[in-house]
This record gives C-alpha cells, sequence and structure tokens, in this order.
C-alpha cells in the first residue's frame, strides 16, 4: 500500500524543487550550539505548516544529520477522532513530493510484539502530524525507513505503554523515536508564551505527571500531549539527557499577536 501525500500545496509545498529549497533555507536559520552526544534518543518537533513552524522543526531534525541509526518510530496524534486507542501502520510506503518513504515491516512487527496496537492503515489517511515529518528526514537521509504510530486517545497510560514498549524494542533494535506536538491554540501572545512555558518547563524536568497537571489546571490545548508524555517517558527509560533547543510561536510569524500556535523542539541523547 502506498499512502499519497495529503498536506502537500497546504503545508509545504507540494513541488520537489520548491520543497528542497523551503528545507535547504530553514535549516540556514539554525543557530547550532555544540555539545558532546554519543547518541539521539528522540526529539520532540512541531507539525503545522512550514511558513509557521518550519523553523522549529528545523531545529529539531538539525542534528539527526550525524545520527548513525536510519531508522525512526514516529508518534503522532490523531486529529480527527479516526482511530480507537492506539494504531499503527504496519507496512507499505508513505509518499511525499521528495519520493517514496518505506516503512520498516520488521520492526513494526517487533513493536507489535511488546504491545497491541490497533492495525489500519485508513486511520493514517487525513492525518497531518505525521506526514510533516518526512519531508525533513528525506531531505537528510538518502536512504533510511520509519514506522508511524499515532496515538488517539492521549491518556498518560497510553503514553507509558508506548514508552515500555518501544524501550523494550530498542534494546534488540536501535532507533531514534520522534514525537510531535504544537503547544497552545489560539490565543494572545503573552498568554500562548506563559502557557507554553509550563509545558516547556515540565518537559525540561522530564515530568510527565506534572505535564498532564498543567494542561489541565490551566486549561493549555497542547495538541500532542501524550506524544511529548512518550518522548518523556521514553527519554527517562533510557536515563538519557534532554536538552531544549528552540520556542517559537506562529504570531511570531504573523505579527498577528492575538491568535497565535505555541511550537518547542527538543532532543534527548547520551
Amino acid at each position: 500500500m502506498i499512502r499519497e501525500a495529503k498536506v502537500a500545496g497546504e503545508f509545504y509545498p507540494a513541488n520537489k524543487e520548491e520543497l528542497e529549497n523551503q528545507i535547504k533555507e530553514l535549516f540556514k536559520k539554525v543557530k547550532a550550539r555544540k555539545f558532546e552526544f554519543e547518541e539521539i534518543i528522540a526529539i520532540v518537533s512541531p507539525h503545522a505548516g512550514y511558513m509557521y513552524s518550519g523553523i522549529v522543526q528545523a531545529y529539531s531534525y538539525y542534528y539527526l544529520k550525524f545520527s548513525k541509526v536510519k531508522r525512526f518510530v514516529i508518534v503522532g496524534l490523531d486529529h480527527y477522532g479516526i482511530g480507537f486507542e492506539i494504531s499503527i501502520f504496519k507496512k507499505g510506503y508513505w509518499e511525499t513530493p521528495l519520493g517514496k518513504v518505506e516503512i520498516d515491516e520488521e520492526l513494526a512487527n517487533e513493536i507489535l510484539k511488546e504491545i497491541k496496537l490497533e492495525e489500519n492503515e485508513k486511520n493514517f489517511e487525513y492525518e497531518h502530524s505525521i506526514e510533516v515529518q518526512l519531508p525533513f528526514l528525506q531531505y537528510l537521509f538518502k536512504d533510511f525507513t520509519f514506522v508511524p504510530i499515532m496515538i488517539s486517545n492521549q491518556k498518560l497510560e497510553n503514553a507509558k505503554s508506548i514508552a515500555n514498549a518501544l524501550r523494550k524494542v530498542y534494546e534488540r533494535e536501535k532507533f531514534v523515536l520522534i514525537t510531535t506536538s504544537d503547544l497552545n491554540h489560539y490565543e494572545d501572545y503573552e498568554t500562548t508564551k506563559a502557557k507554553d512555558k509550563l509545558v516547556i518547563d515540565a518537559i525540561k524536568k522530564l515530568d510527565s505527571l506534572e505535564l498532564y497537571s498543567r494542561i489541565l489546571k490551566y486549561n493549555i490545548s497542547a495538541c500532542g500531549y501524550a506524544c511529548l508524555a512518550t518522548f518523556i517517558e521514553f527519554s527517562k527509560l533510557l536515563n538519557a539527557k534532554v536538552k531544549f533547543l528552540k520556542y517559537m510561536n506562529s504570531c511570531d510569524v504573523t505579527k498577528d499577536f492575538s491568535y497565535c500556535v505555541g511550537y518547542v523542539s527538543f532532543l534527548s541523547y547520551k
């Protein structure tokens, strides 16, 4: 099965050369900070249109070019409520304007040995949160494989279950975990920054309980908080260090400071 790109021409250019040029320019804007690491464990990346969150995404992916591992598990969220709990796309290809990317069926089967997931490719048909990660990977690597996992029910137990299963698989098969979330939605600039800081601080502390507590208490509309918790739990299980890379929100681009969405980039490593 080939899943065709659904948001090309909307979230990112549908033309191959335009897309490559846009990603190239986004990477040029990254102000890289040198730090030592042996391996990248996981990243957090946003999933909005590249015109809004592309710079933050570039920060997320910048250090992956140094990764020796070319297998990825991408954990996104279900914006449309199509799935039940957690879904996996087990085999086939995903296509973007930069070409086709193969699903790592072997790695998917290893994951399914550790956790029961809904095997339904149709759940992923219109979901953009995972799709928009692929062009960055395609720009960096000629050959790589990935496994898409989508969380529909964002309860903390699901994030912990995924993280625990992935940790067991990681002991046998190395991969890099990519998780995706945008932060607070559709409030003014100062409110958005204040709410997003609460989320960012919880991630820095690798505290998923605090993350969920703050989201509930302060009515923070981060759309992939279970994905963030998966990043936290997986990083903790592997005793990884966490590094905050970049924050901005859509108002920094649009200059309409009444209506913002927040974006953040994190990396965990050893």
